[in-house]
């Protein structure tokens, strides 16, 4: 991004954008992080940095995040799909973004035992909401149910709207005929040993016509003052409270269970494709 393309903000500016949109001190709250599309504040602007512009611009903003109260953010690693991959929650890499690679390297915040969907956490009810997960990514009792029975909040910085990841517990919740259990096998690195685990992920059928979209829902939220969003630097953040918006999303599915996919698809071919899936994942189980 160029210098000329960029506005510039302050690091306060950034404070009082965050705590415009609902998010107070105290407050439970999950972020979903593009901070590089807000572009540099103003204070990084000149000057030289021995640890590099960027990772002092990742020092302060975790300043700014631990400020809050309790935070997570994602450091999703997908490590039993594909390759099947060993998951350390002190090691293994985030697929998510460079921010929350760095917060796993620094070693001060806390990792969810989630080899698909873990999360990085801050502050006081980290320990009650990580301890003990089942074994299931959006199922009963997973990290997302209990943030929605702690009233969390969401906030999205750096205009990634649309991608709650939360919301595919509610799609669990409704039981949409487009998603369905689906196990993964793997290894999790505790911290007295190794141990073979299972994980079941609430996935959807891989259609172009099951894509989500909550483009609707979020401009009806912006509209009703449920979501409430400012602009900064070169973007914007978005702030929420993640029951609020279930309850939103309720009346949109009570009336058509496709409301969140690019169209609906016949029953009868949804549960063959999704047969076709199980069948394929046996196949390679015995090879």
């Amino acid at each position: 991004m160029s210098t000329e393309q960029q506005q510039l903000y302050s690091w306060n500016d950034l404070r009082n954008a965050i705590h415009s949109v609902g998010i107070t001190a105290g407050d439970l709250v999950m972020m979903h992080i593009g901070i590089e599309r807000i572009g540099i504040p103003r204070e990084l602007e000149n000057g030289k940095f021995p640890e590099g512009k960027i990772n002092a611009f990742y020092k302060e903003f975790v300043t700014i995040l631990e400020e809050l109260g309790t935070v997570l953010i994602p450091a999703f690693s997908y490590s039993f799909c594909g390759k099947q991959e060993i998951f350390d929650p002190k090691t293994t890499p985030s697929k998510v973004g460079g921010f929350s690679n760095y917060i796993i390297q620094q070693g001060r915040w806390k990792r969810s035992m989630d080899p698909l969907f873990s999360m990085l956490g801050w502050g006081k009810l980290i320990d009650e909401l990580f301890m003990n997960l089942p074994q299931t990514s959006f199922g009963n009792n997973c990290l997302f149910a209990r943030l929605l029975q702690h009233n969390a909040k969401v906030c999205y910085i750096g205009g990634l709207d649309n991608i709650l990841t939360a919301f595919h517990h509610f799609e669990y919740l409704n039981k949409v005929p487009y998603r369905y259990e689906k196990n993964f096998h793997g290894i999790v690195v505790t911290n007295t040993s190794k141990e073979d685990q299972d994980w079941t992920y609430w996935v959807r059928v891989l259609d172009a016509r099951t894509v989500p979209t909550t483009v609707s829902l979020e401009r009806d939220l912006l509209n009703r003052g449920i979501m409430k969003r400012i602009f900064i630097g070169n973007s914007h953040i978005s702030g929420f409270n993640l029951k609020d918006y279930f309850d939103a999303a309720q009346e949109y599915i009570d009336k058509d269970i496709f409301s969140f996919i690019q169209e609906p698809i016949p029953l009868g071919e949804l549960n063959r494709l999704i047969q076709d899936d199980i069948e394929k994942s046996k196949g390679v189980k015995n090879k």
